[in-house]
């Protein structure tokens, strides 16, 4: 559908005079910014953002350079349309859109160049440190509001959030970047790229950095109230993070490009948020790789992803855990066009594995039983025609199954309407869900010390005849529900935009959605409004099959008469015959109804950018257990604010954002987060041929203050930069 980018390019040529004059010529060089802004995640090809059929938030590679200095990838996003982005230490951050937030929030997938860089474990939870490469090497940044399992799958239940890297041919020559600042932070970073003969190309990128954290110790005090007190203090007092990447491009004519790439990750220090309490990585590290091949019509992608933590602490209870787990996946998409190009065809397969063990050196399983592991697959599809009078159908299916949950279909329907040469409303419904993750379905953690009811064995002793039951150790635990039924979403959006004048470009979205089966926080699996919710889930508790009737009552009875009502009610055999305890575990339940409207106002004349942006938030409970109330963990109202200038040497950007306050609760974390409004300056200038200086401060005015409760309280943190770019800045 070229209407639309070529109404764009008519609304250039029109001069500021009456209705019916003749459109004057206007040179190439000087484009509306938003005649030329495209987005491929929307519909996983390109095309002009108006045609998009989701909603969709675009930085281009200016505006991410500008605020590259910080190293916090999501903050990219702050003060944008629909985004709830909080924050609790300099690289603990949780990203997601349109509410219901979690401390470790996985309903945003992230690709970055296509890999997902996300725990495998929590199938999509983002760890921001895997994720370190220098934010300038970044090209564009697309982040797709609302449902997208249609064309990405069950991690995409409130977005898409794809960032893709600059090709060697984009990044030539040599870059080297030395930052320095607040909280004694130190970064350096260095890139090469350039032609190394017959189409070959080559990048090589490197970065190290490391810094003090907002992180304070709650052993005997806390930061604010009521926060729950931890047991131990965090073992480590700096950050410690490491990236490194080697590219090779091959240009296959003027349309297909063979790309190989791998690379390394590693970060210490990292306090996060998790329902439980917080955790600190001790050390993080692993390797990945990717293969694409791509063209006008055919795409291929493979990539490899490997994480291996070496002691999780667990401030709150001293428990330390170890990961190992590795994630491959494979996809090929086909695009092609029909009806003399009035519609367009997309579709492909896809692929994935993942691997987790949680032994420690010693060889004991952590979290889980056993090592374990899960598979994906999917078809998706997509096809999109223009039935007449400037309108386009889009319909797009994804069919994917997995050994985490049943075969399921994610439809997504729009109309997109190009209702006047400027302006364009879009209707989509779409349907998505969220799968249950390998540690909800298998966790088998000790959450108590492990009951020793030999003495009543003991006594029974009579009764057994030389039968053994096994009650010496009785585990206590908080077990995964291998029955766990999935998250679900149903949407319905209604979009516009429009180009105002030369310079102007707004879209506004509102939507709503119903939520339902949502995964509780481990719960107790008796005694709750939920009742004996893993009845159905563990088999109870029987004496062995070769007593008698009379003696099996027996040891019932006694063991009713010696344990508490909640312990006895949950006794239950794993699948060995051995008794223990699933003290918590998880369930489903709930039903809400949720309501929005995301607006953003872009403003380009030279050489001044402005962005506005206002997001609206509602929800209404219909169904929710007593003990787990359903929070959205998001504010009613944000404000975004952003002014930039660019021109000759000089280069910078103020951004703010308010945002309402709003009460949290998510496992041991419930309170209320205040309303606050932070600022963030950058600014930089050339010295001299390939010699830039510049600065960045968030949180400019140094508002203490917390975005999560439970969070660490934030403060200023202002950086210096200083860059040398030899052979690639124009």
């Amino acid at each position: 559908m070229k209407r639309v980018a070529t109404s764009l390019a008519l609304l250039l040529a029109w001069p500021s005079g009456a209705a019916g004059q003749e459109p004057a010529d206007v040179p190439e060089e000087t484009p509306s910014f938003a005649d030329t802004l495209t987005v491929e995640a929307a519909s996983r090809q390109s095309e002009p953002i108006a045609e998009a059929p989701s909603a969709v938030t675009v930085l281009e590679a200016e505006e991410i350079e500008r605020q590259a200095a910080h190293g916090q990838l999501p903050r990219l996003l702050a003060g944008t349309p629909g985004v709830d982005l909080v924050q609790s230490g300099v690289y603990d951050w949780n990203l997601n859109a349109r509410g219901f937030n979690r401390p470790v929030n996985r309903r945003i997938l992230t690709l970055l160049d296509g890999r997902e860089p996300s725990l495998a474990i929590l199938a999509g939870g983002q760890e921001w440190g895997s994720a370190g490469l220098p934010l300038d090497e970044i090209a564009k940044v697309e982040l797709v509001r609302g449902p997208g399992a249609a064309l990405y799958g069950a991690g995409a239940f409130n977005g898409v959030l794809a960032l893709t890297t600059k090709t060697p041919r984009e990044s030539r020559g040599v870059r080297v970047g030395l930052t320095a600042g607040e909280l004694e932070t130190r970064r350096l970073d260095a890139r090469f790229g350039g032609e190394i003969g017959d189409g070959f190309w080559v990048k090589l990128v490197g970065s190290a950095q490391e810094s003090d954290d907002f992180t304070r110790s709650r052993v005997g005090q806390a930061e604010y109230e009521p926060l729950p007190r931890e047991v131990i203090e965090p073992e480590r007092d700096r950050i410690r993070a490491r990236w490194l990447s080697a590219r090779l491009d091959r240009e296959l004519g003027e349309s297909r490009l063979l790309t190989v790439e791998a690379g390394d990750m590693a970060h210490a220090g990292i306090t996060t948020i998790t329902e439980s309490g917080r955790v600190q990585r001790q050390e993080v590290s692993g390797p990945w790789a990717r293969f694409a091949l791509g063209g006008t019509r055919w795409d291929l992608l493979g990539t490899w992803t490997r994480r291996e933590a070496d002691r999780e602490l667990h401030l709150s209870t001293g428990f330390e855990d170890y990961f190992e787990e590795s994630r491959a996946t494979a996809e090929v998409k086909r695009t092609a066009e029909f009806a003399r190009g009035r519609g367009r065809l997309s579709g492909g397969a896809f692929y994935s594995e993942i691997r987790v063990d949680t032994a420690n050196p010693q060889g004991r399983q952590t979290l889980f039983s056993a090592a374990r592991s899960a598979e994906n697959s999917a078809l998706f599809g997509q096809a999109s025609y223009g039935v007449g009078g400037n309108l386009e159908a889009v319909a797009s299916l994804r069919w994917g199954k997995s050994n985490l949950h049943d075969e399921r279909f994610s439809p997504r329907l729009a109309l997109v309407w190009a209702a006047h040469p400027f302006h364009t409303l879009r209707l989509s419904w779409s349907s998505a869900f969220q799968s249950p993750t390998l540690a909800e379905v298998y966790l088998d953690l000790p959450v108590a010390a492990p009951l020793d009811l030999s003495a009543l064995e003991q006594s029974l002793a009579p009764l057994l005849g030389g039968t053994r039951l096994g009650l010496g150790s009785v585990p206590i635990v908080a077990a995964g529900n291998p029955d766990l039924g999935i998250e679900e979403i149903t949407s319905l959006e209604l979009g516009y935009t429009a180009i105002l004048g030369r310079h102007a470009f707004l879209t506004v979205n509102a939507y709503r959605s119903e939520l339902e089966n949502f995964t509780t926080p481990l719960l107790p699996t008796s005694g709750t409004s939920l009742g004996l919710f893993a009845g159905d889930t563990f088999t109870p508790y029987r004496p062995p099959a070769g007593l008698s009737p009379e003696a099996s009552a027996a040891v019932l009875a006694a063991l009713a008469a010696a344990l508490p009502p909640e312990l006895f009610a949950t006794l239950s055999l794993r699948p060995d015959g051995t008794a223990f305890i699933p003290l918590l575990s998880y369930t489903n339940f709930g039903l809400v109804e949720t309501r929005g409207l995301e607006a953003g106002l872009n403003v380009a004349f030279d050489p001044w950018r402005i962005d506005l942006s206002y997001t609206r938030f509602e929800f209404d409970v219909r169904e929710a257990a007593h003990e787990s109330p359903l929070a959205a963990n998001a504010p009613e109202n944000q404000v975004g604010f952003g002014i930039a200038y660019s021109q000759g040497r000089f280069d910078g950007g103020l951004r703010a954002r308010w945002v309402d306050g709003f009460p949290w609760q998510s496992g041991v974390f419930a309170g209320e987060v205040p309303s606050y409004t932070v600022a963030d300056l950058s600014w930089s200038t050339d010295l001299k041929t390939g010699w830039r200086l510049g600065i960045d401060v968030t949180n400019l005015f140094d508002h203490e203050h917390y975005e999560i409760f439970g969070g660490d309280l934030l403060r200023r943190r202002a950086l210096l930069h200083l860059t040398y770019d030899w052979g690639g800045r124009k």
